[in-house]
């Protein structure tokens, strides 16, 4: 936790470069509001919206007493999401939700990647 600051900037700096160029190859032919709307408002809704339910959701189970959650999230912060969604009904439909979403996030990443690097070397060849 000490270096989370440095970590937090360190991936920003590294991603900025795919994120900016997919966002302007996915955004090619849109309005200027159309892009912001897209890029900015709704992503922006949908952080704050989930870091609020789950986050306060969590504060809560351990505020309200529940030592043995507040202890599971010390002892492995990688279960802290799937321990919280168990205490509610329905788990497996919203773990199932959570996972099929952090997948989306993996499979997004890599598409802006290897789209950046396919510019890459689209660029290399038009050189030569």
């Amino acid at each position: 936790m000490n270096s989370w600051t440095l970590f937090f900037w360190a991936w920003w700096v590294a991603w900025s470069p795919f994120v900016g160029l997919f966002l302007a190859r996915i955004s090619r032919g849109r309005t200027i509001r159309e892009f912001v709307l897209g890029t900015l408002i709704i992503p922006f809704t949908f952080t704050l919206l989930w870091l609020s339910v789950f986050g306060n959701a969590a504060l809560y189970e351990i505020i309200h007493g529940d030592a043995g959650f507040a202890q599971e999230v010390m002892a492995h912060a990688e279960r802290g999401f799937y321990s919280l969604l168990a205490q509610y009904p329905a788990f497996k439909f919203s773990a199932s939700v959570a996972t099929i979403t952090g997948m989306l996030f993996y499979v997004t990443s890599a598409d802006s990647g290897s789209l950046v690097l396919e510019l890459h070397f689209e660029a290399e060849r038009h050189q030569q």
